[in-house]
């Protein structure tokens, strides 16, 4: 589990660096609310949450809530 968890962390961290390499000013992500591992490591890496869209996606025959995450 470990070495998925150091993955994900590394991928993260090269998304980011890069995006300011290439002068992005900011990055999205779209994260299905609920998932707490996810929205943990997207606020540990400094995203922030803007907005929770209700039943907006559809997984598993259910709607979900997506909420935005804005990192600048």
């Amino acid at each position: 589990m470990h070495v998925i968890v150091d993955m994900v962390k590394t991928l993260m961290k090269e998304m980011i660096d890069i995006a300011r390499k290439s002068r992005y000013k900011n990055i999205v992500s779209l994260v299905t609310a609920g998932n707490i591992a996810s929205e943990k490591l997207h606020e540990r890496f400094g995203f922030v949450k803007k907005a929770t869209f209700e039943e907006i996606g559809y997984k598993h025959n259910q709607w979900l809530a997506v909420s935005y995450y804005y990192y600048s």
